[in-house]
């Protein structure tokens, strides 16, 4: 009897210990579905602020930045959150805040996207096509009655460039008066960094400089849209081309943001505002562009820092 009544004993112990185990393992985890967070709602709470988009001066020409700021309003409907243009009026800085973040996105020279790639990681998003090409070149720009054919005729002049990190109005020339034997400083009688191309073509019409290095798609864009202000100029040499300057993301840009950008600007040019402003910036449309387009300036950059 004793034993049967220590037998329970033990029984009910186990047991009890058993249903005190129990209660002390995790309860299982419930996902409600019903709470998933809103793409939109996620982009904000990643960009509380809205989207910053650079759009430099520099490359873009006076006459044209109204359709950039009509491209970033056009932006602004279709994602529905705040979209703010950003000129810092030079490269670097440009650069600095595309690596910071504060710059989420940018449209920038060939030769500053491979700075922003190199130094802060920044993405190649797209490009835009003009005339069928992803490419563009480099103008020598004179005066219309200067007979110079070349830099190797620019000796003494005074010469315009845009900005130290442009590939256009600056690699370029240096690395023309590379070939020569030659340096800015020593070579021309001024030098002049005018901080934007449609500003170096005015300084040549004007008289201000003798010349000055251009992107070719700010030139041909203002002899379509400015006749006058380019009459007094002409193109007194061509590089050989480059890949067009492109769209860059910055690497704290948001990637459902990112997809999105990338999905509305490829397909801006099937929706009827998008393609009226791209019409209006001489854009045909945006498309996917590989890194190797922006070999050829990497080589001048090697061969100029070379000794």
């Amino acid at each position: 009897m004793n034993r049967l009544r220590l037998s329970l004993i033990l029984m009910t112990v186990l047991l009890w210990g058993l249903a005190l185990a129990g209660c002390d393992r995790e309860a299982p985890r419930v996902i409600d579905l019903d709470r998933r967070i809103p793409e939109s709602e996620l982009v904000e709470r990643q960009h509380p602020e809205g989207l910053h988009i650079g759009i430099g001066s520099i490359i873009t020409p006076r006459e044209g930045y109204i359709y950039y700021q009509e491209l970033l309003q056009w932006l602004e409907k279709k994602l529905r959150m705040p979209v703010h243009a950003v000129d810092p009026g030079s490269y670097a800085r440009l650069n600095s805040l595309i690596g910071s973040g504060k710059v989420q996105a940018a449209f920038v020279c060939g030769g500053p996207y491979i700075s922003v790639h190199e130094k802060f990681g920044a993405e190649l998003l797209l490009a835009p096509v003009v005339g069928g090409s992803q490419n563009y070149r480099s103008y020598l720009v004179v005066a219309k009655d200067n007979p110079a054919t070349g830099y190797a005729d620019l000796r003494g002049a005074r010469f315009a460039f845009t900005d130290p990190d442009s590939n256009s109005g600056y690699l370029v020339p240096a690395w023309e008066l590379k070939r020569l034997g030659e340096q800015p400083a020593s070579y021309f009688s001024k030098t002049v960094f005018t901080g934007g191309h449609d500003r170096s073509i005015r300084a040549v019409a004007a008289g201000l400089v003798d010349a000055a290095a251009v992107d070719s798609l700010i030139y041909d864009y203002l002899s379509a849209t400015q006749p006058n202000l380019v009459a007094g100029t002409r193109i007194a040499a061509r590089s050989k081309p480059f890949g067009i300057p492109p769209l860059v993301a910055s690497s704290t840009l948001a990637p459902i943001l990112k997809q999105k950008l990338v999905r509305l600007l490829q397909a801006a040019h099937t929706d009827p505002e998008g393609r009226q402003i791209l019409t209006g910036m001489h854009i045909e449309r945006f498309a996917p562009i590989d890194d190797s387009a922006y070999d050829g300036i990497r080589r001048l950059r090697a061969e100029l820092a070379a000794p």
